[in-house]
């Protein structure tokens, strides 16, 4: 090991004792040995020094104090020297005294081998991996293994935290550092490339400045992290054990407690976390769910209480959902929120195991953890009265309290409740419920004859149409109309216009007002147009800012919280970022008032613009102005520069009156404290006179020998020095202790300057909330614009038409897909429904001729222009759809609830049939293909006949079932209009020589495609072509036979057919 790695584990006190030392220990002891006694001193005496007990090597408390305040205030950066030195020696080869990743596996260390962890593992009320109720969050420690003498009283604290946090990682901090231990070290290796400390336990550790690094690491890995804190300093252990006379050897420890528990859906980010506010940072929370069943409901439906958290603004949205097997509407809740749900919180028997089975299927990768606390709603009222102390609950809680709500709002009070045990478990209960706000979601009715402000759009046909995630599962993503139309620049836009986006808009003065705001906007001169667009993306997250300030309130005002105990040695690095958020929201809120004037003096046109900038809806053009001029004073009420310089809030004069009182008296007594010196001056007769001291030594005159003849009896003698003797002075000393408690007073009411002016602010918290509001939809409004303006799209874009007639109809000229227009030339195409008498399109076509994009554009179309937006094509005219419904490309089983294909096919379809109306869309892509061609071929056209004739819906039906297609041209059905999509085809031949026999013009044109030419599609995909050519020579023994079969039961029927024209397809075959 090297000289300079050793060294990277002394402090720099230490290194100053080794540059001393002499040059005989020099010569008569082994360097490399010297320095490596004294590196296991400084570690020894760090540990002994973190847990309160008597350094060893220290002969004075002095010296440690000494120590510890060198270490602190010291220019070198020790700390992130020794976290950058571990990280260079794991690049090493194995010969030095470091542990590398690679050989984590060959180590030994006791954990590997602890039964309890292992085959005798337990929760912690002795439940075995197997009982049903086994609590794997616990884990049951032997009595045996805790009292032996091998465990130090720190490790001690540990495990006991340990066994009640077992699920989690523990970042256990030790005098300036955070350490792991045992397995987490191995997991502090592994994920954050840390190294393993020399000794006989697994053990790795960082500095306590590289917290929010290490913590967020890890919770974006999904593990969940546990902050232990020092709550007491080595100094207050023995005041403490004077206090109480008892001195054990547990009670020489400095007391530890766990402050916080950060998982993926619960963090805050706060001064321990990452709390980059910028718009791209603003989708990096995760939700928390929690639902409650009513488990004696009927069989055919579940009825659920939902709760949705998300921690980050401390938002939280409560619905009372009667569902379907498929949790349809759970789904469709769910893609409503800008971001995923990460963890879901059950308490154990609220919900079956069906139910939990098939919740599953809605969250992807989300982990679920059941609560042994049972449900007890009846009490949850109260507590969470107790969070709102001196003030109302939020109307939703109280509407779930009343008395005729009671008993429906019980199961959304269960979950709620297991929501509440989560957080209280995590510490951030206080922090968030105080600050939170409640919305009630109610769920999207898909009864008929509903009216309504919105188009509706289930979770089934957001997937099908790729309305917020795309088909990988990621949100806003490429491919996706959230990707096409959000360009926000706050992040508060963000998160609006994923509801935005959601929800177009279904009455046709709302869609023309939002078409007005839009083409308003796109009027604006480019310049003007960037320009507010880039003062836009100067504002940072301030929705999150403000709820972390009112949290650091609520924790503040909370006293029983550990973190108000936490001792913390670079207390400044981590005040910092609070007073950044103090700052950052003045700057933001300033930068957001000034382009809401802006857009006020444009005097837009658009009735929507006039309603978002100058009515009262929200909140009210006087108390936005009241609210400005409060910004302006809170802006002038403390020391901008020195917060900005030094990360102090030093209020100005007038605006706190205890810490003007205190300073007034500062002054008054340093005045009186000065006129006293020029009298003993003047008593003495020498001008060379002056104060001298420190602390509560200060104020000792110090005067010059050659004057000390005259002095007063009561002048005491101090110290001294050449030439000057220093005189403690009685009026001096009863001044300076009046002046101590005046300084005191002053720091007392600094510590709390922070919270008081916050709360100041935190008055005007929902007024601020609502204009927040306002900025955000504008945002989403000049997001919608930049999109309308063609920046996005390489086609031609046009103000869609929107129509109030009689009848639904859709008339697009030259209409494109927007999504593929960015990657690769596309054809337009005209679609036309409900013009004249056809309400349905029968699409037929080869396989990858594009029957499936023409049905998403036209639904992309059709949304783009109910959100307000310009449309990709030459013409749009259209009337309203009241819904959207979308069963498009290839379903999957879901093999856990034994759910097939082909079933899950027949269930998105009968939503469709059971939730469409005469005002609706339906697209329907291939129907039937999970089964037998016959009972498919009959499925199909049975949902045809019926949408057709019963719905009457605009309908787009694709199929390949030619047999329908060839029928309805029989028959002549006046509402179905018979559609294909071209392509060029060279004759099939079976010895494949051809390799290129097909090719796709992707044009729709009116008529019926003879073939679906699967063949070529298989020579596409690279098939073989022995297996081309058998299947090429039994389909057309297929098709013979078929055609034989018909001309038999014609000639038996006696039926009317063009037998010349059968025969001549038979001989051809």
């Amino acid at each position: 090991m090297t000289e300079r790695n050793i060294l990277s584990f002394f402090s720099p006190k230490s290194q100053r004792v080794l540059a001393k030392t002499s040059e005989h220990e020099k010569q008569n002891v082994p360097k490399e040995k010297s320095l490596l006694q004294s590196k296991i001193k400084k570690r020894k005496f760090d540990k002994e020094n973190a847990d309160g007990t008597k350094p060893k090597i220290a002969k004075k408390q002095s010296d440690i104090q000494e120590t510890e305040s060198v270490s602190a205030n010291t220019s070198f950066n020790f700390d992130e020297y020794r976290l950058n030195t571990s990280k260079k020696v794991m690049n090493q080869d194995q010969s030095t005294s470091k542990v590398t990743i690679d050989e984590i596996g060959s180590t030994n260390y006791p954990h590997h081998s602890y039964p309890f962890l292992h085959e005798s593992r337990r929760d912690q009320m002795g439940r075995l991996p197997s009982d049903p109720d086994f609590d794997q969050s616990t884990l049951k420690l032997p009595t045996t293994f805790l009292s032996s003498k091998d465990i130090t009283p720190a490790m001690k604290q540990w495990w006991k935290i340990k066994a009640g946090n077992f699920d989690a990682v523990i970042f256990f901090k030790m005098g300036k550092f955070y350490e792991l231990f045992h397995m987490d070290a191995d997991i502090g290796v592994r994920e954050l490339g840390l190294t393993y400390m020399k000794g006989k336990y697994a053990h790795a550790g960082f500095p306590e400045t590289s917290y929010a690094v290490h913590a967020s690491a890890l919770v974006e890995k999904g593990y969940k992290v546990c902050r232990v804190e020092q709550t007491e300093r080595p100094s207050d252990v023995s005041t403490r054990i004077k206090e109480t006379g008892v001195a054990g050897v547990g009670d020489k420890l400095v007391k530890r407690d766990l402050c916080n528990i950060m998982s993926p859906a619960t963090r805050l980010f706060d001064a321990f976390d990452i709390n980059s506010d910028s718009c791209q940072n603003s989708l990096n929370s995760r939700l928390l769910l929690s639902i409650c069943e009513d488990t004696k409901g009927p069989k055919n439906a579940t009825r659920l209480g939902v709760c949705v958290v998300n921690c980050s603004i401390a938002s939280f949205t409560l619905a009372d959902l009667i569902d379907d097997r498929a949790f349809s509407k759970m789904r469709t809740m769910l893609a409503h929120f800008s971001v995923p749900v990460a963890e879901v919180v059950i308490s154990r028997g609220s919900v079956t195991t069906e139910t939990l089975n098939r919740l599953k299927k809605c969250i992807g990768s989300a982990k679920v953890e059941i609560l042994s606390r049972p449900v007890v709603s009846e009490n949850i009222v109260k507590e969470l009265q107790s969070y709102f102390p001196g003030s109302e609950m939020p109307a939703e809680l109280l509407e779930l309290n009343s008395e005729n709500n009671r008993e429906n709002s019980e199961l959304i009070l269960g979950a709620l409740s297991s929501v509440l045990c989560l957080l209280k478990r995590h510490l951030i209960d206080s922090q968030i419920v105080s600050s939170a706000s409640f919305t009630r979601y109610r769920p999207i009715s898909l009864e008929k004859h509903v009216t309504q402000k919105y188009m509706i759009i289930d979770d089934n046909t957001m997937r099908n149409l790729d309305v917020t995630m795309n088909s990988e599962g990621y949100l806003g993503k490429y491919g996706t109309i959230l990707s096409l139309v959000d360009h926000c620049m706050t992040a508060s836009g963000k998160r609006k216009i994923v509801t935005v986006v959601c929800h177009p808009l279904f009455q046709k003065k709302e869609i023309d007002d939002r078409l007005d705001a839009i083409g308003d906007l796109l009027a604006l001169d480019n310049n003007d147009m960037n320009n507010f667009r880039e003062k836009l993306g100067e504002i940072p997250d301030l929705e999150r800012i403000l709820f972390r300030l009112n949290s650091c309130k609520q924790l503040h005002e909370n006293a029983q919280h550990p973190q108000n105990s936490a001792v913390l040695f670079n207390e400044k690095f981590f005040n910092k970022s609070k007073v950044d958020d103090v700052i950052n929201i003045i700057n933001g809120f300033e930068k957001s008032f000034e382009l809401y004037s802006h857009l006020q003096n444009l005097n837009f046109g658009s009735d929507l613009l006039q309603k978002i900038l100058h009515s009262n809806e929200g909140v009210s053009q006087d108390r936005i102005r009241e609210i400005i001029n409060f910004f302006k004073e809170f802006k002038l009420s403390f020391d901008l520069v020195l917060a900005k310089t030094q990360s102090m809030i030093i209020p100005h004069k007038g605006y706190i009156k205890e810490y003007d009182d205190s300073l007034e008296k500062i002054e008054e007594i340093e005045n009186k404290l000065d006129k006293y010196l020029e009298k003993v001056k003047k008593q003495l007769g020498c001008s060379n006179l002056k104060y001298w001291g420190s602390d509560r030594s200060r104020y000792q005159i110090e005067i010059p020998v050659s004057a000390i003849s005259e002095i007063p009896d009561d002048f005491e003698l101090k110290s001294q020095r050449k030439g000057f003797k220093r005189y403690s002075v009685p009026f001096c000393q009863e001044l300076l202790s009046q002046l101590v408690e005046a300084e005191d007073l002053k720091n007392s009411v600094l510590k709390n300057v922070f919270v008081l002016l916050i709360s100041r602010l935190i008055k005007h918290k929902q007024d601020l909330l609502r204009f927040l509001d306002k900025i955000a939809f504008i945002d989403c409004l000049f997001s919608f614009a930049f999109f309308s303006s063609g920046s996005v799209t390489s086609g031609m874009l046009t103000r869609p038409n929107i129509s109030d007639g009689p009848k639904q109809f859709i008339n697009i000229k030259q209409g494109y897909h927007p999504c593929l227009s960015a990657i690769k030339a596309v054809v337009s195409n005209d679609i036309a429904l409900g013009v004249e008498n056809e309400t349905t399109l029968l699409i037929t076509g080869p396989n990858m001729g594009g029957k499936s994009t023409i049905m998403r554009q036209t639904a992309v179309i059709i949304i783009l222009a109910q959100l307000g937006c310009y449309v990709p094509c030459d013409m749009c005219e259209l009337t309203p759809f009241d819904r959207i419904f979308a069963r498009l490309g290839a379903s999957f089983d879901h093999p856990n609830s034994g759910e097939s294909t082909f079933y899950v096919e027949l269930s998105e379809t009968s939503l469709i049939i059971n939730g469409a109306t005469e005002k609706s869309f339906v697209l329907l892509d291939e129907l039937g293909r999970g089964t037998a061609t016959h009972d498919g071929l009959a499925i199909a056209y049975s949902v045809l006949k019926y949408i057709t004739s019963q719905i009457r819906c605009l309908t787009m039906f694709s199929t390949h079932y030619h047999y329908i297609a060839r029928d309805l041209q029989t028959t002549r059905h006046m509402n179905i209009r018979m559609m294909y999509m071209q392509c060029l085809v060279e004759e099939e031949s079976e010895d494949c020589e051809n390799e290129n026999g097909i090719t796709f013009l992707y044009k729709i044109k009116e008529g019926v495609c003879p073939k679906s030419y699967g063949f070529y599609v298989a020579r596409l995909a690279g098939m073989d072509k022995k297996i081309i050519s058998r299947g090429i020579e039994m389909a057309r023994k297929m098709e013979r036979n078929s055609l034989l079969n018909e001309l038999i039961q014609a000639k038996r029927s006696n039926q009317v057919i063009d037998y010349l024209s059968l025969c001549k397809k038979i001989a051809k075959l």
